[in-house]
């Protein structure tokens, strides 16, 4: 399988608890990342898991492998609905860096097809990286007050 993955990195003004609170709040997500719709916490344990409806008409669930509050989550899609992808993952990090916390993400999607991963690959990762600085940013400039 062809993967489209990337990595974004951020500080915030504030706190790993404070960052990692609000951006692991679902009923908050569509207001920062525009590529989420809906999101729906399904289960809280044994393992905490979400249903997305994202942009494109795509539909997964997100099934958390690690969910260490303040410093870290890492997950997995599955039951994903879509023309392009079959699955995908990725892990969030939270440092403190002074007084604010060093965000970064890790985020891939798995192509359906290698051919098509093969074909689309670059434009995929490049549109992945930009939604993911931008929903990275508008989060921040939420947490900070800008907006």
């Amino acid at each position: 399988m062809v993967n489209a993955t990337v990595t974004n990195t951020l500080t915030i003004a504030g706190s790993p608890e404070r960052v990692w609170d609000y951006t692991q709040d679902y009923r908050h997500r569509p207001t920062w990342d525009a590529s989420v719709l809906e999101a729906e916490v399904e289960e809280e344990s044994p393992a905490r898991v979400v249903r997305v409806r994202g942009v494109g008409g795509m539909k997964f669930r997100l099934r958390y492998k690690v969910f260490a509050r303040p410093t870290k989550t890492s997950l997995v899609m599955t039951d994903v609905r879509s023309i392009l992808f079959s699955g995908g993952g990725g892990s969030w990090v939270y440092e403190r860096d002074g007084a604010g916390t060093r965000w970064t993400q890790h985020n891939t999607l798995t192509f359906r097809s290698s051919f098509v991963g093969w074909l689309l690959g670059p434009l995929v990762r490049w549109q992945l990286r930009r939604a993911c600085r931008r929903a990275m940013r508008t989060a921040k400039a939420i947490l900070e007050g800008a907006r």
